[in-house]
């Protein structure tokens, strides 16, 4: 792993407990690490794992435990923690068109340390059961994960692009039961 880093990143050293995106790794560069990662150790991992999994150290433990399944496995949760720590009242945001959330990375910086900052993504299309079939049905899969983690509003939520449609009539869908969005 230290070596496909080191190849992707261009430095000459990295650390096991070395953050993948403080190295600066980007989207592009995060792709192509699964890649090589699927096509090295013939495991496929999405790319929110990278979130999970930022270092070398935390990416192997996950390499190493036999029977991790591929991207896409039913049951797999949409929500991605960017930014999980602090104690301001979480912003989710929804993932645009592609379905992917590292484009929300550069904005999750940008935030105090006090606000926590989750992602939601698309599922994999394989995962027919699980995929919505409308934004009504996304925006009401998307509020069931974010009650998992903030049960009770007020709720901070945005999007981009497609994130804002869905993103929106979440907060439509909030406001019908009378909850503050």
């Amino acid at each position: 792993l230290a070596e496909i880093w080191q190849d992707l990143l261009g430095r000459e050293r990295i650390g096991s407990h070395d953050n993948f995106f403080e190295l600066g790794g980007h989207s592009l560069l995060a792709v192509l690490l699964m890649a090589r990662i699927e096509k090295r150790f013939g495991k496929t991992l999405s790319l929110a794992t990278l979130f999970a999994a930022p270092t070398v150290e935390s990416l192997a433990a996950l390499l190493s435990q036999s029977g991790s399944q591929p991207a896409g496995r039913k049951g797999r949760s949409s929500l991605v923690a960017i930014k999980p720590q602090g104690d301001g009242v979480p912003f989710f945001c929804v993932h645009p068109i592609g379905g992917n959330v590292l484009c929300y990375l550069d904005l999750a910086r940008h935030f105090t340390p006090e606000q926590p900052f989750y992602a939601l993504q698309a599922l994999e299309p394989e995962d027919e059961e699980a995929y919505p079939a409308s934004i009504e049905e996304m925006a009401a899969r998307y509020l069931r994960e974010v009650r998992r983690i903030q049960p009770a509003g007020p709720y901070r939520l945005g999007g981009w692009s497609m994130g804002g449609l869905v993103a929106f009539e979440m907060a439509r869908q909030l406001a019908s039961e009378g909850k503050s969005p």
